[in-house]
Order: structure tokens, then C-alpha cells, then sequence
């Protein structure tokens, strides 16, 4: 074994016990490096696509669909990781999200979300149907989350900061699926985190599992009847795996154990991960009385600007797509709010809420400014007025480092393009609002977000 990692030995007393014949294979897992993969956004883009902008063949994860691996440096630094086309995550992380088998329509929640790549997965299968609740206890990583979310260009989730005990009471048999990958010793993290090896004691697995079992128990009476729930970690050992689900069931007979899968380093590709699915069947009828509050959010035709702009510039599919959800206001900021959002009074008044649904953009002094999540969310076909530029245009990078960009005979065939907001593509992938001033693109890609990529 590579002699930098140094694994605790407690560690390697429970994984000889619980691999025997398959130890040492595990141990040579730890000589190997690490293997590098996306979760390919479906909804823009296509693996051919950028097999051929990468100049790179992607080979597809057998374990999960929409996973891809790759062995080149340049994914992440790329300005199609800025257009949301991809979302980096090892392999094996992949494996909950499949499992649970998200589908469009469904309401969904992810409890343990951050950084975001099992909610962006579902994200992608919902396919902007449906609703999607993302919510992280620790505040910097949800804004983590949140940002992440916004880059793939996924308009039905709403983003939130809670502790799990508060939301099982907004939250009563609302979900037809939940996400609860939690919070772990972090055992499968060995091999690249030095912190996670440091960090790692029995002590820590025992809180671990006391953690699990809590958040577990919250989340079961958040499910429908008939509803699924994926229980996932990032760890091998039995007691936050095996054991937290054997004891789940024990104390709630309405649950089910459909599927467990396991995969460690030594047995494929992947740093290794836990996932069980649990079927939720309630005999008879539930006897829960709901009582819901209706929210009739702003009426669009409050703000001028905003029905102007989306009356002038998006299609008539794309108009009726927007007029059919909620408007809701936060001062100066204008969210869409998905029609099947649940408890929608309840969220605004208890619930901590870094993301509701898609923020359209501001309006200050009568002036709608569209924003760069509403961009994002964008496909080239729902919005009139758009450039399109190739990817390998240096004029559409320096923009992503803040400049503008100056309209000249030979952009997009001599096009005539008027004051006002644009729409730029890259490659037919919308990226950001700009806005035509005499000639220039003036730059509204977002500060926080400026990046050199020449």
C-alpha cells in the first residue's frame, strides 16, 4: 500500500473483518489514483457533442446512466463546465441518485444535498416537471449547493438551510421520493483526503450512526405512501451502512428494504460508495388531515417591466411555461416558483431559503434586469433575441473574464442587432445575458463568477 496514505488502524481492524479474502486487494485499491467523472446534463447537451469538443472519448460508467469518465485535465477549467453542461463527480457517487430513479412530475427532496451532484441528477431526470427541494444544514456549503444548481440551469428546485428536525413538521407525507445521503465517517474519501483519514475514530462512526438514524427517522414521515427513499454514504463500515438500515426497519414496519448495493475501490472503478432503497407501504388509509394555505403569490402584471420583457422576447411556449407558475417577490428580486411546489406559505414564513425555484431578475425603478439564472435555465429556442458564438470564439472567453464585446461585420452572419437585452450562446447553449449598447455587448456575466479561461 502507497506508504503517503496512513489509515488508522481501527480502520483497517474493521475492514479485514468485514472484506477477509478481499483485504489485501482493498489495501492495493490505495496505489491507485483516483478516478475522474461527470454527470452529463442530458437536458443541453449530449456525450457526442462533447466527445468532440474535448477531442477526448468519454467512456460511460457501467453502474449508473448519465455518469461518464474521463482521464484529460482540462473538463473543469473548460468553458463548457461554465455553460452547466457537465457537474464533476467521482463515479461511484453516482450510484444513490440512480437508484432512487427520479421521475419527471415526481416531488422530490434531497435532505443532505450540498455540493449538489445527487440533487442535480434528479434535477436533470425531473426535466423542469415536477419540484425539487435541496436542502443543506450547514449554511456555506448550501450556498455552495445553491450556485451549482443555478450553473446547470435547473429551474424547479428550491434551495434550503434547515435542520431536518424542523422540516418534518412543515413536511407530512409530501414526497414521492427522498434523497438522504448522509452525513458519514467519510471512510471512501481515504484516499484523496488527508483530513478525512485524520479526522476518522470509532467515536466518530458511533456519532455518525447515532446522526444517521435521527435524520432517517425525520425523513420517513416526509414520504408518501407508496413513496421511495434512498439511504446512502460515502463509508464501508457495517454500522453506518448495514446496521442503520437493519435498525431503521426494526423501529418503522411500514418500511421495506427493496435493494442494497455496495461498492468498494478494489471491486471497480470509483472511491466507493453505500446505498439501500427502502419502499414505504402504509396499511389502509392515512389518517393525516393537511391543512394547505393557498398562495397567490404577485400577479405579473404588478411589474410592467418584467410581463414587457417576457411578453417581447420569449416564445409562445416558453410564455405559457412562465405564466403557468407562481411569482413571488422578495423586494427588489422576482422568483418563478413552481406551480407543484408544497406548503408554499409555510416555506416562505419557516424555512430558511437560499433558492426559491428560478430568480428571473430585479426590478429597480420600474427596470427589469434579467438575471443569470434565468440564462441558465434557458434553451436557445424560448428566447427571441440571441448570438450565437462557437466555443473556441476567444471574443465569448474574455467576455467570461468581464469585457465586452464589440458587434462587427463579421459576427453572425451581419446581423442587424438593436439595443437591448441579448442572449449569448455558445454552440446553441445559452450562457448569459448581455445587453447591446451602440454597437457593444456590455458584460452582465456576474462578477463572483469572472474567470480567465484564455
Amino acid at each position: 500500500m502507497n506508504d503517503t496514505i496512513k489509515l488508522p488502524k481501527d480502520f483497517l481492524d474493521i475492514m479485514k473483518s468485514l472484506l477477509k479474502d478481499e483485504y489485501d486487494d482493498f489495501l492495493k485499491s490505495y496505489d491507485k489514483d483516483s478516478t475522474k467523472a461527470f454527470i452529463l446534463n442530458k437536458n443541453k447537451t449530449d456525450i457526442d457533442y462533447l466527445s468532440k469538443v474535448f477531442n477526448y472519448e468519454f467512456k460511460k460508467y457501467d453502474k449508473t446512466d448519465l455518469s461518464y469518465i474521463y482521464d484529460i485535465d482540462t473538463p473543469g477549467k473548460s468553458i463548457f463546465h461554465e455553460m452547466g453542461l457537465f457537474y464533476i463527480q467521482e463515479p461511484s457517487a453516482s450510484i444513490p441518485a440512480f437508484l432512487l430513479d427520479v421521475q419527471e412530475g415526481e416531488k422530490v427532496l434531497d435532505l443532505c444535498a450540498a455540493p449538489g451532484g445527487k440533487s442535480i441528477t434528479m434535477g436533470i431526470k425531473l426535466n423542469s416537471k415536477g419540484v425539487l427541494i435541496s436542502n443543506e444544514i450547514n449554511s456555506k456549503r448550501c450556498r455552495i449547493l445553491s450556485e451549482n444548481i443555478e450553473r446547470m440551469g435547473i429551474d424547479n428546485a428550491i434551495v434550503i438551510n434547515e435542520d431536518t428536525d424542523k422540516l418534518k413538521k412543515i413536511f407530512i407525507e409530501d414526497f414521492d421520493k427522498i434523497m438522504v445521503d448522509a452525513p458519514c465517517s467519510g471512510e471512501g474519501m481515504f484516499r484523496k483526503n488527508e483530513d478525512a483519514r485524520n479526522e476518522w475514530s470509532l467515536e466518530n462512526v458511533k456519532i455518525c450512526k447515532e446522526r444517521q438514524l435521527h435524520i432517517l427517522d425525520n425523513a420517513s414521515s416526509m414520504l408518501k405512501n407508496d413513496g421511495y427513499m434512498v439511504y446512502s454514504t460515502c463509508t464501508f463500515n457495517k454500522s453506518e451502512n448495514e446496521e442503520v438500515v437493519e435498525e431503521f426497519l426494526k423501529t418503522h414496519p411500514d418500511f421495506y428494504l427493496v435493494k442494497t448495493v455496495r461498492h468498494f475501490p478494489h471491486q471497480g472503478i470509483g472511491e466507493g460508495h453505500f446505498a439501500a432503497l427502502l419502499y414505504k407501504n402504509v396499511a389502509g388509509e392515512s389518517t393525516i388531515k393537511k391543512k394547505v394555505k393557498e398562495v397567490r403569490g404577485n400577479s405579473f402584471k404588478e411589474y410592467p417591466s418584467l410581463k414587457k420583457f417576457i411578453d417581447s422576447n420569449f416564445s409562445e411556449e416558453k410564455k405559457n411555461d412562465i405564466y403557468d407558475n407562481k411569482l413571488i417577490s422578495f423586494g427588489d428580486n422576482l422568483y418563478l416558483v413552481p406551480k407543484d411546489v408544497i406548503n408554499l406559505d409555510k416555506i416562505l414564513s419557516k424555512v430558511k431559503v437560499l433558492r426559491l425555484g428560478l430568480h428571473l431578475g430585479t426590478v429597480e425603478k420600474n427596470i427589469f434586469k434579467p438575471s443569470y439564472s434565468l440564462a441558465k435555465a434557458l434553451k436557445k429556442d424560448d428566447f427571441k433575441n440571441i448570438i450565437n458564438f462557437s466555443s473556441d470564439d476567444i471574443r465569448i472567453k474574455k467576455y467570461i473574464s468581464g469585457e465586452t464585446i464589440e458587434i462587427n461585420d463579421d459576427l453572425d452572419n451581419n446581423t442587424s442587432y438593436e439595443n437591448g437585452w441579448i442572449l449569448l450562446l455558445v454552440d446553441g447553449n445559452p450562457l448569459s445575458f448581455g445587453k447591446i449598447v451602440n454597437g457593444q455587448i456590455k458584460n452582465h456575466y456576474p462578477k463572483g463568477l469572472r474567470k480567465n479561461l484564455i
